[in-house]
């Protein structure tokens, strides 16, 4: 699956106070949330094999070139993006709840390693740059249930700026899924051919 698409990642909030109006600080504004087309029939069958599934996110940045800024990521891009993909035994409205409670955390969005395992690198593996590649190896039916991924903003000097006038801004991604099954006779992608087509990203506001 292959996917090119922007979003918008802050906002400023119009406030009405003692007859005044004013805008607020800059805060996260929307994620991507897109409902994946995996082949749960071909991954239910294959049952406890590993399988291996493989995302790469590269976007564009801004980059701000003022003094010390290349040494601390977040001063240095425009903004960040992440890729949070749906737990075990997590619905869409706990998925939704967790990551908007993310949002709300003032420090950069991650996940919490010892949750989520099964991945080669983790999220603490990502700390700069603008491509984040990683693979997560586990059985196919516990990957049958994991069925949505969500694109999410973190911090960046379009946010912390606000007098630069950039957060209302849209950054481009690209976004790249792919799954391995050692067994060369499962045919994956025949079930995921007849999804793909309506496989697109949703906006969702991130509730502050």
């Amino acid at each position: 699956m292959i996917s090119q698409a922007e979003l918008t990642p802050y906002f400023r909030e119009l406030k009405h106070k003692d007859e005044k109006d004013s805008l607020t600080a800059p805060k996260y504004n929307e994620m991507h949330l897109y409902s994946l087309p995996w082949p749960i029939r071909a991954l239910q069958d294959i049952g406890t094999q590993d399988v291996e599934l493989k995302i790469t996110l590269s976007y564009f940045i801004e980059p701000n070139l003022g003094d010390m800024t290349s040494t601390i990521p977040a001063k240095y891009r425009s903004c960040g993006l992440r890729f949070d993909l749906k737990r075990r035994n997590e619905n869409e409205a706990r998925f939704l709840a967790r990551l908007n409670d993310q949002a709300r955390n003032p420090d950069e969005v991650q996940l919490a390693p010892e949750d989520d395992k099964d991945w080669l690198f983790g999220p603490r593996s990502i700390s700069a740059g603008s491509i984040h590649s990683d693979t997560w190896k586990g059985s196919a039916a516990t990957l049958a249930t994991r069925d949505q991924i969500a694109i999410v903003p973190v911090g960046g000097w379009w946010k912390d700026r606000a007098k630069a006038k950039r957060y209302d801004s849209k950054i481009r991604y690209s976004l790249i899924i792919s799954i391995t099954s050692p067994d060369h006779e499962t045919q994956l992608y025949t079930e995921v051919q007849q999804k793909i087509e309506a496989a697109i990203p949703i906006s969702i506001d991130i509730q502050a």
